[in-house]
């Protein structure tokens, strides 16, 4: 580094800034060194100023405020995370207890109805009811199901292979296969639901829009890193929709990348209209994520 200095002064006499890390009796300290060439009276470098600067001291505290600000952003993001599975716990509820038992009330009304009072239109009364009873049959599954997503109680209790396992496997008989693996073991509750959703809603892209006959999920960690790929055999996505740029597709994109950046990772999309599409997701694990 004396050489780099000394280089810089003589070939372009400018001033000049360095910040060095150097180990003195075992102990690091970070310096600032600033030096300016001096010109004689006929205009050549004459001597040197200097200063050199000891900010290791300022160096550890700007170091500890990063930390506490990291702290604090990971807290926000906590809370974030948090108030959003609240909401969607207390949506779940309204739809379990409020109109779940509604569709359930007026399916046993309909049952109670007495047919034989009404001999002159019998036929067609027994067909209106059996297909009023047959749309509010499908009325209360499409309930449950969508209550179960937005409150995937498996995911507290057996965490995310489970969870997502389960997931894919409603999607059995729809004309897509999805292949589902996850390594089984439990991560911090906030990290597992953001990776869930972001499995969710690519899951969902993948049979509502990509046209594939088959589709794969897997999440992997590696040391300090969580990958999740989903790939489909579908007719890709075009380039507008990878960036979030018109509707469809991108939408749900749009939210994933989001959330993952939130999460300090980064989404990856490899894909050409009309060929297949695999999309890969980098979070980190972090202490207290």
């Amino acid at each position: 580094m004396a050489e780099k200095i000394v280089r810089h002064l003589q070939e372009s006499p400018h001033p000049l800034e360095e910040t060095l890390r150097i180990a003195v009796d075992g102990k690091k300290l970070t310096l600032k060194i600033k030096a300016i060439v001096m010109p004689g009276e006929q205009g050549q470098p004459l001597k040197v100023l200097g200063v050199d600067l000891d900010i290791s001291e300022l160096k550890r505290l700007e170091g500890e405020n990063l930390h506490m600000r990291l702290q604090q952003q990971q807290a926000l993001l906590n809370a974030i995370l948090e108030a959003q599975e609240e909401e969607r716990r207390r949506i779940s509820e309204s739809l379990h207890n409020g109109v779940g038992q509604l569709l359930y009330a007026t399916k046993l009304n309909l049952a109670g109805v007495n047919l034989d009072a009404l001999p002159a239109r019998k036929p067609q009364v027994e067909a209106s009811l059996q297909k009023t009873d047959a749309l509010l049959t499908e009325a209360i599954v499409e309930t449950r199901r969508v209550s179960h997503e937005l409150v995937p109680v498996l995911l507290k209790d057996f965490g995310f292979q489970k969870a997502i396992g389960e997931f894919c496997s409603r999607f059995q008989g729809t004309g897509i296969r999805i292949d589902c693996h996850c390594f089984p073991e439990r991560l911090p509750l906030p990290l597992e639901t953001a990776l869930y959703r972001m499995a969710q809603e690519l899951v969902n892209n993948i049979v509502r829009h990509s046209g594939a006959t088959r589709g794969r999920l897997e999440i992997i960690r590696d040391k300090d890193i969580v990958y999740l790929e989903a790939q489909d055999n579908g007719k890709g996505i075009a380039l507008e929709a990878q960036r979030g740029q018109k509707p469809g597709k991108g939408i749900g994109l749009s939210t994933i990348r989001d959330r993952a950046e939130l999460l300090g990772g980064s989404v990856e999309i490899d894909s050409t209209p009309e060929k297949d599409t695999l999309v890969t997701i980098c979070l980190p694990l972090r202490k207290g994520t």
